[in-house]
């Protein structure tokens, strides 16, 4: 099983090709939101690397958010676009948990945040290893993550923004993700048509008219 999984949900651009569970190669960088400079780039140095035609893919990974609308909307397109021009399906996995991937191997769950501005964050927190979930995704302060990681009985991995581990969403975990899912069920993939990001809250660029009230 070939996959080619792109990863533009934050600053980071990532690029990568795998084949039954091994990463043959990856193209990583963190330059800022520059993703429609650089990501359709790094899907041709990645292919390159990995001496494969975009055809000879069988499904197309993307890290369908939550995170910066600018990124996902950039990645979300790419892919849509390589999708039906290859004719190919697309196998969407949420960033948080793609963050999760071979984080928990030193703790009981592993928490994922990525800064939702506001001193707020997009978590979620997930049993070692298996990642169930065991608080769903969402959108809440600082302050209330930290009471609810406080309730948990066991060990709790931090990744991403709020913890010293970083955890960093790049496109080999969105890639791992995707392969474990089709493993487990192997009816995940969708159409280009039927990929649906999930921002999880509003765009902050839309007028907050209950604020304004």
């Amino acid at each position: 099983m070939k996959i080619l999984a792109v990863e533009g949900s934050a600053s980071v651009a990532s690029v990568a090709l795998m084949e039954d569970g091994k990463v043959l190669s990856e193209i990583t960088t963190d330059n800022g939101l520059t993703h429609s400079e650089t990501l359709m780039k790094y899907v041709d140095m990645a292919l390159e690397l990995a001496g494969m035609k975009a055809g000879e893919v069988d499904y197309i990974a993307v890290s369908k958010g939550p995170g910066s609308f600018t990124g996902l909307r950039i990645a979300g397109a790419l892919v849509k676009g390589l999708a039906l021009s290859l004719d190919k399906k697309v196998i969407p996995v949420s960033t948080l948990e793609a963050m999760a991937v071979d984080m928990g191997t030193e703790g009981d769950y592993v928490c994922v945040t990525m800064d939702a501005r506001r001193d707020n964050v997009y978590t979620g927190v997930y049993k070692a290893v298996s990642l169930e979930p065991v608080l769903d995704e969402c959108c809440i302060s600082r302050t209330e993550l930290r009471e609810k990681i406080a309730c948990l009985s066991g060990r709790v991995v931090m990744a991403g923004d709020e913890g010293g581990v970083s955890g960093m969403a790049r496109a080999s975990k969105v890639a791992k993700l995707a392969y474990l899912r089709v493993l487990e069920s192997g009816s995940i993939a969708v159409t280009a048509d039927g990929f649906v990001l999930n921002y999880l809250k509003e765009s902050s660029a839309k007028p907050n008219y209950k604020e304004l009230v």
